[in-house]
């Protein structure tokens, strides 16, 4: 610290400044829009990583700030539609030119026609976090979007005082994104599938955006069709994980509800039975695979004394990847390697007769029957070339003998010979 005359210390100035500085800060300059669930915005241009007109025509491109498949700048509303038991949602980006702090998110829900309302856990607000990509995918560079920060994770804002990233500032403290200009945050709703709950008609609300020096709201509106999507779902798509088996079974629980409420699944390769091979004899214990998968092949996972609600409640999995795999390229060979002679009469007994015994585990009960099989071979998805192509054949024999043609799918990936 500096000193002057009669001792006073030189503060004031300094002082001044940071005065000064507080208050532009304060007054920054914030724009809330708004933005689909389909699409991303990049934190720091602030247009759409989908705007990308030289790789497909029909991606979004224009002026989305003003106007876009669920955005008014001119009414600053959010329009959105669904049917019953749907989950649908939106992204608000909070766009600010110079760097603004304590930026908070509140949103109460919506009020339908006859007063009812979509809220607590049927409205939830997100914080979304951004994950740098650095180059494109490789074998896929023609149609990657590029290197960007990319939205990725969505971290909930939590009720009762408990808060995960609320408030924040742009650029955010700690995701740290040099020369962030805005940041995105994502809205779900859930439209309850009974239709006293939700009736149809059009459901209004608010979004309230608060930071130092300011605030601002947009408007949500929510037109409830009259019907109800089913229960179950008819899309069979779902999402490649390698984590989720490792985790412990009440975090893995979390997940797999999750997927379910909103609709697809999480394919998970792969749960095994512990085995032992004598010969061409094979030994399965299914005791620890049971306990840990039971609930998501029977439904029992997803009904509400597990804490679920949503779409789909006391259903199995839509379908499940069976435990074999081979040693070729890359993958983990289960039941047995092939030997180093090659194939053998046993070897090929051992496959077989393990296909056996997973098909009557997996029949004994009947609510597992609806569940889907899918078989997998890690290395030979992608059976491009003779060799590949062989072993694909040679495989997909394997398991046809040992578990039935007609039980199970066989998953692989791009375009084969009608034989494979």
């Amino acid at each position: 610290m500096r000193f002057s005359l009669m001792g006073v210390p030189m503060i004031l100035p300094a002082l001044c400044l940071a005065i000064v500085a507080a208050a532009g800060a304060q007054a920054a300059e914030v724009r809330l829009w708004a933005v689909s669930d389909g699409v991303r915005v990049n934190p720091v241009t602030g247009r759409l990583i989908e705007d990308r007109t030289d790789i497909h025509r029909d991606y979004p491109t224009g002026s989305y700030r003003e106007k876009n498949s669920v955005w008014d700048a001119s009414t600053s509303t959010v329009s959105l539609r669904s049917a019953r038991n749907e989950f649908v949602a939106f992204q608000l980006v909070i766009e600010a030119a110079q760097p603004v702090a304590g930026v908070d998110v509140e949103f109460a829900g919506l009020a339908g026609p006859a007063g009812q309302r979509i809220e607590g856990r049927n409205a939830a607000v997100f914080k979304e976090w951004y994950v740098q990509v650095r180059r494109p995918s490789t074998g896929y560079e023609r149609t990657s979007l590029g290197p960007a920060w990319y939205p990725d994770a969505l971290m909930p804002k939590r009720r009762g005082g408990l808060s995960t990233g609320f408030p924040f500032s742009i650029p955010d403290l700690h995701n740290n994104i040099p020369g962030q200009k805005n940041h995105a945050v994502w809205i779900d709703l859930y439209v309850p599938s009974e239709r006293a709950e939700a009736p149809p008609g059009r459901y209004t609300g608010t979004v309230e955006v608060s930071w130092k020096g300011g605030r601002d709201r947009i408007g949500v509106a929510l037109d409830v069709w009259d019907f109800a999507l089913p229960n179950e779902s008819h899309l069979a798509g779902d999402i490649w994980n390698g984590s989720m088996r490792e985790m412990p079974p009440e975090e893995e629980l979390l997940y797999y509800q999750l997927c379910r409420q909103h609709r697809f699944v999480p394919l998970i390769y792969a749960y095994r039975p512990k085995l032992s091979v004598t010969g061409a004899q094979v030994t399965l214990d299914w005791t620890e695979f049971d306990h840990r998968l039971a609930p998501y092949l029977d439904g029992s996972a997803f009904t509400a004394q597990r804490g679920y609600w949503g779409p789909g409640s006391g259903l199995p999995l839509d379908h499940i990847m069976l435990p074999f795999d081979v040693r070729f390229k890359k993958g983990n060979p289960w039941p047995i390697d092939l030997p180093p002679g090659g194939r053998t009469p046993e070897y090929e007994a051992v496959w077989k007769e393990t296909g056996r015994q997973i098909r009557a585990h997996l029949d004994a009960d009947p609510r597992w029957r609806a569940v889907q099989k899918i078989a997998f071979l890690n290395g030979l998805d992608e059976s491009y070339d003779a060799e590949s192509n062989e072993r694909l054949i040679y495989y997909g024999r394997l398991l046809h003998e040992g578990m039935g043609r007609g039980w199970f799918k066989y998953r692989i990936d791009g375009g084969y010979s009608w034989e494979a």
